[in-house]
């Protein structure tokens, strides 16, 4: 199975040319970045580099692994990062229970507001005349309340 760090070893490889510049942007010592490449390499039973002396070229099965790493690690870092932000609570979705007609003025200015500082987060109004205000909160029909009091 490739994993991530593989695609990411091979995305450093090209983009650096040389195993020293690609292990130190990854963090690793030169031996253990060789012995990566030696281990993907046996465990896919195809050569990925060639080496034109001090330089490591990519073989057309590593241009393969090169697409795939382009883009295949963006979409996995997008989605890290969205994640991320879902468990901070700065993506997803606001229910926000209103009590209150007069509210909505402030409210949609407060609401555009918060909307530009969490550009990941979408809110949906609930209004109150389906249940309780406090009902809502207790049965986890909305996350916030607003009320006239």
């Amino acid at each position: 199975m490739i994993e991530r760090a593989h695609l990411r070893i091979i995305r450093a490889l090209a983009e650096n040319g040389s195993l020293t510049a690609a292990a130190n942007a990854l963090f690793l010592t030169q031996s253990a970045l060789s012995h990566q490449i030696r281990y993907l390499e046996q465990k896919l039973e195809i050569s990925l580099w060639q080496r034109d002396g001090r330089k490591l070229r990519l073989t057309q099965a590593g241009e393969l692994m090169l697409q795939v790493a382009q883009q295949v690690l963006p979409v996995l870092e997008q989605t890290e990062q969205t994640l991320q932000a879902y468990s901070e609570g700065r993506a997803g979705i606001l229910r926000l229970g209103v009590e209150c007609h007069p509210c909505y003025e402030w409210l949609k200015k407060i609401l555009a507001d918060y909307l530009r500082e969490m550009p990941q987060m979408d809110v949906d109004i609930v209004h109150q005349f389906q249940f309780s205000g406090m009902e809502g909160l207790l049965n986890h029909h909305i996350d916030l309340l607003v009320t006239p009091d």
